[in-house]
């Protein structure tokens, strides 16, 4: 899971059609970098998931790191001027040796995540790595 850092200010200084095009840009960085097989969806607002089939949350967070790297470097021109954002990461997954793993209990697992990313200061990667529920 990925959530655009500090959307809201993106829109309130430079507008809805910039925020428009700042999520049309990480969308594009997105699809650029993951692998065929894997798929990115809009999951609310700026708020992004992408699965990544037969990978461990290592690999999916290695993944994610990439991608907060060529996010954070993005220039995105606009016309009032360059706009740069960063993206926080909630790593989760779904593997075969935890059965009472569902794919809601993923979701809430890579949330809780992100929101970990998001209090340590934004623009990382975070790993679900608790074991309590």
């Amino acid at each position: 899971m990925l959530d655009i850092d500090h959307f809201k200010k993106v829109n309130d200084t430079y507008g809805h059609a910039a925020g428009d095009k700042v999520l049309i840009e990480v969308v594009n960085t997105c699809l650029n970098n993951i692998r065929e097989v894997d798929v990115l969806a809009r999951y609310g607002g700026e708020e992004f998931i992408i699965m990544l089939p037969k990978t461990n949350k290592w690999q999916a967070g290695a993944t994610a790191e990439r991608l907060r790297e060529t996010i954070a470097n993005l220039e995105i021109r606009v016309d009032s001027g360059t706009i740069q954002v960063s993206a926080s990461y909630g790593i989760s997954d779904l593997n075969g040796e935890d059965e009472e793993q569902t794919l809601e209990r993923c979701l809430k697992q890579a949330d809780k995540a992100l929101y970990q990313s998001k209090e340590a200061g934004r623009n990382r990667v975070t790993i679900w790595e608790n074991k309590d529920r």
